[in-house]
């Protein structure tokens, strides 16, 4: 299952999305932003070159996070799309005692880890 960077501080956490926005999960005292909603993205399969398209038009869903925008006020936003903007979660605990949180190691997992995931198909 998908979840979005833990920290060890509330702090660190709300400076990364929004304040008032994260929560101590379980007993391991770990904060994470809450999940505000889903992106429901569309994707048409195509066939090499010289082939058809496939008609099939798959729909991925990608979890939203309320960060903070440019105007003083929040919107919704996905941990890729933070990605791209140049954000590194810095302060995020990493599990993986090898990664270095910030590293650009860390967060291409990270980018790999909250890419959309495909629901179903629709014909």
């Amino acid at each position: 299952m998908r979840v979005a960077p833990t920290y060890r501080e509330l702090a660190d956490c709300e400076a990364d999305f929004t304040p008032g926005e994260c929560f101590a999960a379980d007993v391991s005292r770990l904060w994470s932003p809450w999940l505000s909603g889903f992106a429901i993205i569309t994707q048409v399969q195509l066939t090499s070159m010289g082939a058809s398209p496939d008609p099939q038009v798959r729909l991925f869903s990608e979890p939203l996070y309320r960060g903070a925008d440019h105007q003083g006020g929040t919107r919704l936003i996905s941990l890729r799309e933070k990605l791209r903007n140049g954000e590194h979660f810095d302060k995020a605990f990493i599990r993986h005692r090898l990664l270095e949180a910030g590293s650009t190691a860390a967060d291409q997992r990270l980018a790999r880890t909250f890419e959309p995931q495909r629901l179903f198909y629709v014909r």
